[in-house]
């Protein structure tokens, strides 16, 4: 998986040219939650629905992730 910066990925965020999945993660908890809030509004728009958004704790366990990106949307 490619490594990107805050630069790159400011830059996807203008252009609307998303990676299937990110793994934000740093020093300063308020970017990632920024970033990741960010990522959210550009991909879902204004009327995000829990149907298309699933959000997972950062302890969370491999298995609960595989399991997740494995379910087939209805």
């Amino acid at each position: 998986m490619p490594q990107i910066d805050e630069a790159a990925l400011k830059d996807q965020l203008k252009e609307k040219k998303f990676s299937f999945v990110y793994l934000l993660y740093g020093e300063e908890p308020y970017l990632t939650a920024h970033y990741a809030g960010q990522i959210v509004k550009k991909v879902l728009g204004a009327e995000k629905t829990d149907f298309n958004y699933m959000k997972l704790p950062g302890n969370t366990q491999i298995q609960a992730l595989a399991d997740s990106v494995y379910l087939l949307p209805l």
